[in-house]
């Protein structure tokens, strides 16, 4: 089973302002896709598509809550 890999190193705050900030998803070692993380909304990108799926916070906050596994996490 190949995994997803998103690599990032500990930075400082970072506050996105009007750029987006965008992480490359990769399953194994191709592209997988692109999520697109701005002050409005999440965007998913597929590999290889011009157009990605949109959801505004809130409805990102539900779906999380309706479909994803509970777990404690520490800042």
């Amino acid at each position: 089973m190949a995994e997803h890999s998103l690599a990032i190193t500990k930075t400082p705050r970072l506050d996105v302002g009007k750029s987006d900030v965008i992480f490359e998803i990769r399953k194994g070692r191709k592209t997988f896709g692109h999520l697109k993380v701005s002050r409005g909304n999440v965007v998913w990108i597929p590999k290889d598509f011009t157009y990605g799926y949109a959801l505004h916070w809130d409805q990102l906050e539900e779906l999380a809550k309706e479909h994803g596994g509970r777990r404690r996490y520490t800042f």
